[in-house]
């Protein structure tokens, strides 16, 4: 890092000291501030649904840009995994982020522990369960705040996503996200599962949300492409 593989994901697997996967993380930083006086950084949106994750943007204006995430599979595993993309001068484009958050989340540590299995939920009862709670007030200003949240990144992501498909391609779909109480997105699903639907749908795992009026928060966003 830098990189002169502009533009490709790539994964390695490292060998860790200890759980503290921030400090590494941190320490890494500190080692490119000594490199490069002007380097600045920046958080983003990413992460795994299953492991701990710590991502961060590495970048000099008009020399390089290196987004990274540290994900550690917790205790049990010997190593840790990182994820690297660099787009040299210019910042990653939704598209770009879009193949970087689906790489990421389809790791899975193997040789240690298994993490417990995850039964998705059905999608009829998490959209009965998103409609439940729109009917509440503090539901329905959490719905408000949601959406202006998302809306940016979305129409970006959106514009990736759609670019070169056909008009038939480009259909309503609905999303369902279960939100953590820390506003991390614990689960998400689409129906149905379009071509634009399945490309989005890693932008709304790494997307941070504002905090919800309870646990386990489900919220349903429909997206309709005009």
């Amino acid at each position: 890092m830098p990189s002169d593989l502009e533009g490709v994901i790539r994964v390695r697997i490292n060998k860790k000291a200890d759980e503290d996967t921030a400090k590494d993380l941190a320490v890494d930083m500190d080692g490119y501030r000594k490199r490069f006086p002007d380097i600045r950084f920046e958080d983003f949106a990413v992460s795994h649904s299953r492991y701990s994750s710590y991502p961060k943007l590495f970048y000099v204006e008009g020399q390089f840009h290196e987004y990274v995430v540290y994900i550690n599979p917790g205790e049990g595993f010997w190593y840790t995994f990182s994820v690297a993309l660099g787009t040299g001068e210019t910042p990653a484009s939704e598209a770009e982020l879009a193949a970087f958050r689906t790489v990421t989340s389809s790791l899975l540590a193997m040789g240690g522990k298994a993490p417990a299995a995850q039964v998705p939920t059905d999608f009829d009862s998490a959209l009965a369960a998103a409609d439940e709670n729109l009917k509440s007030k503090e539901g329905e200003k959490y719905d408000v705040a949601f959406a202006r949240k998302a809306g940016p990144w979305i129409s970006r992501a959106l514009a990736g996503c759609t670019k070169g498909l056909p008009a038939s391609d480009l259909g309503p779909f609905t999303v369902l996200v279960r939100v953590a109480e820390t506003g991390q997105a614990e689960e998400v699903l689409v129906r149905p599962e379009t071509k634009v639907a399945l490309c989005l749908k890693p932008s709304f795992a790494g997307a941070k949300n504002p905090k919800p009026p309870g646990p386990s928060w489900w919220v349903k966003v429909v997206i309709a492409i005009r």
